[in-house]
């Protein structure tokens, strides 16, 4: 393990799109992905009959020909070795989930259980050629989500990681969007701090001033450090889960530009971690990384799936409190339209 992370070290880019992107981070380490394309079937030989002979004329001879001088041979231009293409790259596009949790050092100290909820629930997708990028997030509260096993998560959607794990989340993100999900990422709020000071901060857009008993940040441009930028990322008291939503988006994009333009202190960073839940293959990295750069100009769709639009009912539900049931056709319509397909 100590290796591997020699290995990131070395690739600043590489390190930058693993840690970069989520709004939390910290390592658990990589777990190798299955290619989901299966090689083509070699086809068999088919026989050939055997060509009809047929008279050739006598050959006149001819004069012997002069010994022709040998050229030297010229030796070969080395050629750079390709960058193989990540299978998750094979459709064109790269597609990953990132969760971020509520977890944190100083809540483990208060629930003895290690429960947990992933209140930001994000689906990034961009193109190979990073010219398109969109965001499609979940709010907290969905209930009644279709899953991979054809059966229905009753709970939140924020639980389902804690009792099925992260996988199961990315699966059921797939088939509510209809589209497929590469990768998944996971994090939580500590190392989400750790990453923002490392970057001495991040850049943000505040479109309105927003205050809770945490903080007050008011409308502008601000350089947000570690306090600042999680309490932004935690905000919903004076707009809604669905703002807030809107602004783990923000974040994402922030901490991405921020991490390729600043020189970050990777040794000190990677003491720091200890959260991460990814299935991110290390041999993937480079090539992620240099999408993650050519994306810094694209045309960006940020979609929030949140009612009336996106659901059939919001409210009180019981024992489950309030939740929202999601409208699939619809969903399906809006990324499939985002997406271009």
């Amino acid at each position: 393990m100590r290796e591997t992370w020699m290995r990131m070290l070395r690739d600043r880019r590489a390190l930058a799109l693993l840690i970069g992107v989520p709004l939390v981070a910290a390592v658990v380490g990589f777990m190798a992905i299955t290619d989901p394309f299966a090689a083509e079937p070699t086809p068999s030989p088919v026989a050939l009959g055997s060509p009809t002979p047929s008279l050739s004329p006598t050959a006149t001879p001819l004069p012997p020909s002069p010994t022709p001088t040998t050229a030297p041979t010229a030796e070969p231009t080395p050629q750079p070795t390709p960058t193989p293409q990540p299978a998750a790259l094979a459709d064109g596009r790269l597609t990953v989930l990132f969760l971020g949790s509520d977890d944190s050092a100083g809540r483990q100290n208060r629930r003895p259980t290690g429960d947990y909820l992933t209140d930001a629930i994000t689906v990034l997708s961009v193109t190979e050629n990073g010219k398109r990028l969109a965001m499609f997030s979940l709010p907290r509260d969905t209930a009644d989500v279709p899953m991979a096993n054809g059966g229905l998560w009753s709970g939140k959607i924020n639980s389902l990681s804690y009792y099925r794990g992260p996988a199961t989340v990315r699966d059921t993100m797939e088939v509510l969007l209809g589209i497929r999900i590469d990768h998944y990422l996971q994090l939580d709020m500590d190392d989400f701090r750790n990453i923002i000071r490392q970057l001495d901060g991040i850049r943000v857009r505040v479109p309105y001033t927003v205050s809770d008993e945490r903080c007050t940040i008011t409308q502008g441009v601000h350089v947000m450090h570690a306090e600042r930028a999680l309490c932004y990322a935690r905000h919903r008291y004076s707009d809604s889960d669905y703002a807030r939503a809107r602004r783990h988006q923000q974040l994402l994009l922030a901490i991405r530009d921020r991490m390729l333009r600043h020189d970050v202190n990777y040794r000190g960073m990677i003491r720091s971690f200890g959260s991460l839940r990814t299935d991110v293959h290390l041999a993937d990295i480079g090539a992620f990384a240099d999408l993650l750069e050519r994306s810094q100009d694209a045309k960006v769709t940020r979609i929030v799936l949140a009612p009336p639009r996106f659901t059939t009912f919001a409210g009180l539900a019981g024992a489950r409190g309030w939740i929202q049931v999601p409208n699939v056709p619809a969903i399906r319509a809006a990324v499939a339209a985002a997406l271009g397909q």
